[in-house]
């Protein structure tokens, strides 16, 4: 069941000590609706500024993304000098597992953090990783349309982190 083992309010809530706390090392984040709205031409400022303070604290992050549009991830990336993998296919583990491997991480100290349950969360789960939901940047018609789907999850996600596991 894809249930993320963590549910934050924000990708910013996820700091080098709160990492540190769970034994985690490295972070793999989504792109789209995760660290940027959907046709942001350049990652936003915010952004920025939490990838520097993860590389300044020395834990690489990258972006493994399922755009079909190469080019913006590859300027996302390249912009916030971090390296990527397009098209991730999430669900799917194996560009999880790449990007892991180039961040120099293993896969089981490894975060994902993403705003979808069928992507983000069951591949972080299927690489054996770590996941970490965030709620979308965005309302639009697509996230309005998959949030029936993603509801009970979320909802197991929470009642686990109430029990403290």
């Amino acid at each position: 069941m894809p249930v993320p083992k963590y549910l934050l309010k924000t990708y910013s809530d996820i700091t080098p000590e709160w990492l540190r706390q769970r034994g985690l090392s490295a972070v793999i984040a989504d792109l789209d609706d995760t660290l940027a709205r959907y046709g942001d031409k350049a990652p936003p400022q915010r952004a920025a500024d939490w990838i520097n303070s993860l590389k300044e604290a020395n834990i690489p992050v990258g972006i493994a993304s399922n755009n079909s549009v190469f080019s913006r991830v590859k300027t996302h990336a390249e912009a916030l000098g971090i390296p990527y993998v397009c098209p991730a296919r999430k669900p799917g583990p194996d560009g999880l597992l790449r990007l892991a491997a180039a961040l120099g991480a293993e896969p089981s100290s490894t975060a994902v953090v993403g705003d979808q349950i069928f992507t983000d969360t069951l591949g972080a789960i299927r690489a054996g990783m770590v996941s970490v939901r965030v709620p979308p940047l965005s309302r639009g018609p697509w996230v309005l349309a998959r949030f029936p789907l993603e509801w009970p999850f979320l909802l197991a996600a929470g009642k686990r982190a109430r029990r403290g596991e």
